[in-house]
């Protein structure tokens, strides 16, 4: 599976973005699916589209972020 990931960059780089998008955009559809609003009064769970729309985008919230790590003062000191 690595030599996989390796192989493809877009993924290596772009992999965990895609993961929780899908699964946002999965969630959005379950809810609407099992909970959502049955009338069509619900803006967000009337439609499955906008259903999935916004659970895709809370999984794009939902992505980690990686931070490179700072340079502490010794460090800045010693560039100097």
């Amino acid at each position: 599976m690595r030599e996989y990931i390796r192989k493809y960059p877009f993924i290596q780089k772009y992999g965990l973005y895609i993961l929780f998008i899908a699964g946002g955009a999965l969630l959005g559809f379950a809810y609407w699916r099992f909970i959502g609003c049955r009338t069509g009064s619900c803006p967000i769970t009337a439609s499955w589209h906008t259903s999935v729309l916004f659970g895709s985008m809370a999984g794009f919230l939902a992505v980690p972020t990686r931070r490179k790590p700072e340079n502490t003062t010794k460090e800045k000191d010693h560039e100097k």
